[in-house]
């Protein structure tokens, strides 16, 4: 590798590493860390339990904000080479833009299959995961009363489930009303002891 591909890529690798890391606190810090919270207060998880979710659940997100971190770089990286006149350094010592950027390239390309690799092999794990965490907190969790739950689309409410009590050791949910929206109207009703 030639010392000005070299240079380049390890210019554009300090703005990278700042936006991942930028991006990956506003995504931390949106709904993520609330869902989690809300899994220890009201679901009774461990603190273990709930490092673990967090843990797992960094891939996705890791996979969403690669692509921005490289853009944030690139557009830093130039903006920092344009604003010490090295740009103009290069041009006048002959380097064409296409050798400029040519490093680009090879830092996309290389930030690209990186993510397609966490998202090929490490997500898949990560949310098969999340989903056994999940189910090993719902059985250890005590008896809840009263539990309504609803499901939204566009805004709109699609279904809302009523249940008395939740039994979380033998998985059953007593008293259940179902209730199917058509339109933002009740369109069907469904009941049973148990579910």
């Amino acid at each position: 590798m030639r010392i000005l591909t070299k240079y380049i890529i390890t210019e554009l690798l300090y703005p990278f590493f700042f936006g991942v890391a930028i991006f990956l606190l506003v995504f931390i810090g949106g709904e993520f860390l609330f869902e989690i919270t809300k899994v220890i207060v009201e679901q009774n998880a461990s603190l273990w339990q709930a490092f673990q979710l967090f843990l797992y659940g960094l891939p996705p997100i890791v996979v969403l904000i690669l692509p921005m971190a490289t853009l944030l770089g690139v557009i830093l990286g130039l903006g920092r080479f344009s604003s010490d006149g090295e740009t103009v350094a290069f041009f006048t010592a002959g380097i064409s833009l296409w050798k400029l950027l040519v490093p680009l390239v090879i830092f996309a390309l290389g930030v690209s299959i990186i993510a397609l690799a966490v998202n090929e092999y490490v997500v898949p794990f990560a949310n098969q995961r999340v989903s056994e965490i999940r189910r090993e907190i719902s059985k250890t969790g005590s008896e809840r009363n009263n539990i309504v739950a609803k499901q939204e689309q566009n805004g709109e409410v699609q279904i809302v489930v009523y249940a008395k009590m939740l039994i979380p050791q033998e998985g059953i949910l007593q008293e259940v009303v179902a209730i199917e929206f058509w339109k933002g109207k009740p369109a069907t009703v469904l009941s049973a002891k148990q579910a």
